[in-house]
């Protein structure tokens, strides 16, 4: 089917309209329908074949299907030109670091005098320095949250706080 696809693309030219531009367009559509079936064909084989290890509890072959299926051989062995996993792991740390500081104190200590300034008109009992969070409250609140809801405007869903490292709760 491709070699007639392409030997009707050769002829004389491509015509907009006559038997070998038909000729031409119905090699064309055929090729690229038997492509699109042979790709539904391998994705209902894999998923045959994976349904039917598991049927048949067969950890072998379920595994091998597996892996000739979703594993890729391409493993990221190179994070901007260190091969060190130690460094590697430096260097992740260093930019979540750097994501999370303050980059100015100055704006940080402004922006602070102007919510202080604007609370004063809130109503509802003030929070003070006094009001303390213990760490047994914020995991409570945070094991208690409703899940499957939208992200916040800081793209943290309820799946972040409960899959994050046990320190959390003691920062908050």
């Amino acid at each position: 089917m491709k070699q007639d696809s392409m030997d009707s693309n050769k002829l004389a030219g491509k015509p907009l309209s006559g038997p070998i531009f038909t000729r031409r367009q119905s090699s064309r559509l055929l090729y690229r329908k038997r492509l699109r079936d042979e790709q539904k064909a391998e994705t209902y084989s894999y998923s045959n074949n994976l349904h039917e290890a598991l049927i048949k509890k067969d950890t072998v072959n379920f595994w091998k299907c597996w892996r000739a299926k979703f594993d890729t051989s391409n493993k990221c062995s190179e994070v901007s030109g260190c091969v060190d996993s130690a460094t590697m792991v430096e260097k992740f740390a260093d930019l979540f670091y750097s994501s999370l500081c303050c980059n100015s104190h100055s704006q940080a200590d402004n922006l602070r005098v102007e919510y202080e300034r604007l609370r004063g008109s809130c109503c509802g009992h003030p929070v003070t320095d006094n009001d303390l969070f213990d760490t047994e409250v914020i995991c409570r609140i945070i094991s208690n949250m409703k899940r499957g809801k939208a992200s916040g405007i800081d793209d943290l869903s309820v799946k972040h706080l409960l899959y994050s490292h046990p320190a959390l709760p003691v920062v908050i």
